[in-house]
């Protein structure tokens, strides 16, 4: 029998944590057979963990000042390890400069912001952008966690940079065309 994966569940910030609560269970309620869900940080962390899903609130500063986030994100994108943010966390990839040239989903409340990052905004519910997964609505939330789950079960990551809308039950008459 394979060994388990494992994938990070990440607030980021503490009002966050029922949030991301709630989407280590919905993922370990649809992946318990593959898969280990994990919400504490350890040395190395994306050496350790398989993949990651970053959730913030729908409020747009939510990932001002968490430099230590950031850091985690930059280290899981190094290594092109499967990496999802829903909410504010699509912020905080912006300000750990991830999104620099890449398309994100982004609303309106948060695509300014989003640009101001270097980003390619899109309304598209969910983008996959090579290993990077973003939903900027936390309906979003059990969508990214599946998505990752798949790449992670893949083992095989994107090696271009090109960008895919992803269509899904929670759009509401939105563009989905492949950019």
């Amino acid at each position: 029998m394979a060994a388990k994966k494992s994938v990070l569940v990440l607030a980021v910030a503490p009002a966050d944590e029922p949030l991301a609560h709630r989407l280590r269970e919905q993922m370990q309620s649809a992946h318990s057979k593959n898969f280990v869900f994990c919400n504490h940080l350890t040395l190395n962390v994306a050496h350790a963990y398989d993949g990651i899903v970053f959730v913030g609130s729908d409020v747009p500063n939510v990932a001002d000042g968490l430099a230590h986030v950031c850091t985690v994100a930059q280290d899981f994108d190094e290594l092109r390890k499967p990496l999802g943010a829903v909410g504010g966390a699509v912020i905080m990839l912006g300000r750990a400069g991830l999104a620099v040239g890449k398309q994100v989903s982004s609303t309106a409340a948060t695509s300014h912001l989003l640009r101001a990052f270097g980003a390619i905004c899109s309304t598209s519910a969910v983008v996959v952008s090579g290993w990077v997964v973003t939903g900027a609505s936390l309906a979003q939330i059990s969508q990214i966690g599946d998505i990752v789950c798949e790449m992670v079960l893949r083992e095989s990551k994107p090696q271009s940079d090109v960008s895919h809308n992803i269509r899904n039950a929670y759009s509401e008459g939105e563009d989905h065309e492949n950019r």
